[in-house]
């Protein structure tokens, strides 16, 4: 079964593209809000939030992807019980 992972580790180098993307959450959340990284992968957002001091967590249904995430993570919708800003 193919998972995906090493087009996920690839994307690590797309700095731009990152970059952007980050720029655009920074621009419109507060360290105070709630952000859910869904779909989260190996945690390549809600781990540099995560470390910028965000509040954020991750939904990523592949359990495998887990062992990359920092903050804390779901395999599951059921498992949520915050409400999230983004």
């Amino acid at each position: 079964m193919y998972s995906g992972l090493d087009n996920l580790h690839i994307m690590k180098y797309a700095t731009n593209y990152n970059k952007s993307i980050y720029n655009w959450i920074i621009d419109n959340v507060t360290r105070n809000m709630s952000i859910l990284d869904f779909g989260a992968g190996i945690g390549e957002y809600c781990n540099r939030l995560h470390e910028y001091g965000y509040n954020v967590q991750a939904l990523e249904i592949d359990k495998n992807m887990h062992c990359y995430i920092k903050c804390r993570c779901y395999a599951s919708l059921d498992e949520l019980q915050n409400k999230f800003d983004l």
